[in-house]
């Protein structure tokens, strides 16, 4: 057994055990705030009241937010820092003057803006944790929690266990959890000495007057936008040296690995406040990458926004189109990573969530490139416990445990066939956190998504990992108004809609400021290409640019082509019907099909052309094609059974010729809750579709449906077209396995010799008709069960 350790005794990381509820105040948490002061009317002299211009903002919450926030600071430490930091005057006519460090100003007539920004350990909700931006700081948390560990269980290292978790670390400035908190808003920004002597030395020493243009929407355009590029720079690459590098470091000496995720949601990967600022840097010490799933994020069909949680709106478009490939992105651009990517996935999603909908996450994410899972969670309370389920054993509750284990060892063999490899990709998209901060910008779901509906795959790019730059053919720049210099550099650039009005420099580039400020946008852009989006995947396909084309085009077949010492495309159908179609690859060898729900191989249907193969192929919803090119073997080197064709393939093919099944309609149905089972009781005649949840409406565990049928001893194929949701086939009293998606198809061949037989069909409900009641369920949506009990489809008998 490999144990991993969660480096915080309670999340979010950075808490330190408590380490700095009494430390020196130099090494807690800093902000920096910004307040606006008017002054009109003619000359005269102001005096600043500094003890008032001082103390910190109160900022408006609404109800959920005050409550949490109020939660979070209760008790919190008092500091007694709190102090002005600088005073910047703006006039009428652009005049812009430093009161820092003045008490009294002589104001000239007419009406004058003035900037206070001062310091406070009095803001965000998590007061008393670890400065990101600090080393010192940084290095409370591993005295707290790291080296004790070391201390008691150091033989273990490296063995036992496999390493520390990070979850969610923050700058935790601002409102929790608040989202859009981009520069220029209402907030509190973070703040440390080191960041103070980053600034002085890329923005000079009179650095202090710009501060307020971190707020300030209407002063100079270029200027801002440079000021707010440079602090940004600043903040993300001291979380990156302070924070992420330091305890990755003292893991490896260690001997074990570090692993985590920040919080990513609705692009706070490129902010401060929950985020770190940069989604690259504040896991660069880590040894993978890492995303979090949770709470309704991704959802099937979910792309648009078609829920509102308690935060305001959710961004359908960034979980699906940016959220995965963020962690793939990180985990292949940093050598040290080796393409691991770690996901923590199902948590919270409620008990409306069961495996069925599980394993359109599973292969969502997998087919991205994902290769390591974190399932959320199994919980030590009694049942049911209301924080962030579902649950999976809940003491014995929960009837889809089995299922569950069975989704996970499928999990399991995909992620197994796409580590040790690469993912063949020809596409790049600059991540435009540098854009973000500098002012009006594309989304980077704003590209992604028709690139990935057209199925052209790509990597987030990184400045700090530019250098890479030349493994694409193309990197494709998402609008900004103010883009970074360091693109403007590259022969295979694509900008998006527009070149940018100018260019901003990072810290490394300050000191070329006088050389480059002269130049426009259009002379340092040199010949690079400016595509309109809507003419950006139809451009990519005449360059030849696409893997695998599918026709007939479909935006929600998603494919991805790994490399290991043979050639993997693994499909998956994240639609709500099933597709048929073909897809051209450039192989030219003969495939085979990897089906490892069973982990079987099957029948390819390939065609050979002059560039390659074509390939028909069926994909019902929720379900995933692994189709395997070995350059090394005519056959398949692995020891699965095979099964000849695929039962997909020849379901569709008898639907075609309108071939008659049997339908078998009447059954004897009992049930038994989770707890019980195999004990089941309450049995009577039911025809399909059953509607046990009219019946009982709040019945949740085992449906078993009983039939007999006399069979002429042929091979036939069980068709069950809709469950609720895992199921388990018996044929006299022998099981066929599991199954957790329809259409859900068995194959009887040798099991109906002529004669009369038993065939039961046991069905597991999720756990949500039991739990649709009190705070909790009305929060996540979860009050007016929708779901269906039993089977709910029909069941027919075909010959195969």
């Amino acid at each position: 057994m490999k144990v991993w350790i969660l480096d915080d005794s309670h999340f979010p990381t950075g808490f330190a055990n408590g380490a700095l509820k009494d430390a020196p105040q130099e090494v807690c948490r800093q902000s920096i705030f910004c307040k606006f002061l008017s002054y009109e009317g003619d000359a005269r002299e102001v005096t600043f009241r500094t003890e008032k211009l001082a103390k910190p903002p109160k900022y408006k919450l609404s109800f959920i937010r005050k409550m949490m926030m109020s939660g979070s600071t209760k008790d919190a430490r008092k500091y007694d820092d709190d102090q002005v930091y600088s005073i910047t005057a703006y006039g009428p006519k652009g005049e812009e003057i430093d009161l820092s460090g003045s008490t009294t100003w002589k104001k000239p007539a007419g009406t004058w803006q003035v900037a206070v920004c001062g310091l406070s350990r009095n803001l965000g909700p998590h007061r008393a944790y670890i400065n990101m931006m600090n080393e010192v700081s940084c290095h409370k948390l591993i005295e707290a929690v790291y080296e004790p560990h070391f201390a008691h269980y150091g033989d273990l290292f490296g063995n036992t266990i496999a390493g520390f978790f990070s979850d969610e670390p923050e700058l935790g400035n601002g409102i929790l959890y608040a989202k859009h908190n981009v520069l220029g808003t209402e907030q509190d920004l973070p703040w440390s000495k080191e960041l103070e002597e980053r600034l002085q030395k890329t923005l000079g020493v009179d650095y202090r007057k710009n501060l307020p243009l971190l707020w300030k929407n209407d002063g100079d355009p270029l200027l801002t936008a440079q000021v707010r590029r440079t602090y940004m720079d600043a903040v993300s690459n001291l979380v990156k040296k302070d924070f992420s590098e330091q305890i990755g470091g003292w893991c490896r000496e260690k001997g074990v690995m570090y692993i985590g995720h920040s919080i990513e949601d609705d692009d706070t990967h490129a902010c401060t406040g929950s985020g770190l600022g940069h989604y690259f840097r504040g896991l660069y010490g880590q040894d993978m990458a890492g995303i979090d799933d949770i709470g309704g994020q991704v959802m099937p069909q979910g792309e648009e926004e078609p829920t509102t949680g308690m935060f305001g709106p959710r961004n359908g478009a960034f979980y699906h189109y940016t959220l995965g490939k963020l962690g793939v992105s990180a985990a292949y651009l940093q050598e040290s990573k080796q393409g691991r990517t770690m996901c923590e996935i199902f948590g919270n999603y409620g008990w409306k969530t069961g495996v069925t909908d599980m394993k359109y996450l599973a292969d969502h994410f997998l087919v991205r490139g994902v290769n390591n899972f974190v399932p959320h969670a199994f919980s030590p309370k009694a049942y049911p416990d209301p924080d962030c389920p579902p649950h999976f054993y809940a003491h014995g509750h929960n009837p889809q445990y089995r299922h569950f284990g069975h989704l996970c060892a499928y999990m399991n063999r995909v992620a197994s066939l796409i580590s040790g490899g690469k993912i063949v990709q020809k596409v790049a998209v600059l991540y435009n956190a540098e854009g973000e901060w500098s002012g009006q910008c594309m989304r980077l779901d704003q590209v992604a998504r028709p690139l990935y509906d057209a199925q052209i795959d790509f990597s987030f790019l990184p400045l700090d990992h530019l250098d890479q730059a030349d493994k694409f053919i193309y990197v494709i720049v998402p609008y900004a108004k103010y883009q970074p210099i360091e693109t403007a550099g590259l022969s295979n650039v694509i900008y998006v809609d527009a070149l940018p009005d100018a260019y901003t420099m990072g810290e490394d580039a300050m000191q070329k400021e006088a050389e480059n400020k002269a130049k426009k946008a259009d002379d340092l852009a040199g010949d690079a290409k400016v595509l309109a989006l809507g003419d950006l995947v139809a451009y990519l396909e005449k360059e030849d640019i696409k893997d695998a084309v599918i026709a007939p085009e479909n935006p929600y077949i998603h494919i991805m082509h790994y490399q290991t010492d043979c050639h993997m495309y693994m499909l998956i159908n994240e639609s709500a019907q099933t597709y048929r179609g073909k897809v051209s690859l450039p192989m030219k060898k003969k495939g085979y099909v990897y089906d490892a729900w069973d982990n079987s191989i099957a029948d390819i249907d390939q065609q050979m052309t002059d560039i390659g193969c074509q390939v028909s192929f069926v994909l019902e919803p929720r379900k995933s094609l692994i189709m395997v090119f070995d350059e090394e073997a005519d056959t398949p080197s692995l020891e699965e059974k095979t099964v000849g064709k695929r039962l997909s393939d020849c379901m569709y093919e008898k639907k075609e010729k309108q071939e008659q099944p049997t339908e078998i309609k009447t059954w004897k149905r009992s049930i038994c809750s989770a707890l019980d089972h195999p004990k089941f009781a309450d049995a009577k005649d039911v025809s399909l579709p059953d509607h046990l949840e009219e019946e009982k409406p709040k019945f949740c565990g085992f449906v078993r449906y009983e039939t007999k049928i006399t069979s002429d001893g042929g091979d036939k194929i069980l068709e069950i077209t809709d469950a609720a949701e895992g199921l388990e086939v018996f044929v006299d009293g022998q099981s066929l396995g599991l199954q957790i998606v329809p259409e859900y198809l068995y194959d009887l061949s040798g099991y109906l010799k002529a004669g009369e037989h038993e065939i039961v069909i046991e069905v597991a409900t999720t756990l949500w008709r039991e739990n649709a009641s009190g705070m909790r369920a009305k929060m996540m949506g979860e009050s007016k069960p929708t779901s269906k009990s039993g089977l709910c489809g029909k069941v027919y008998l075909w010959n195969k």
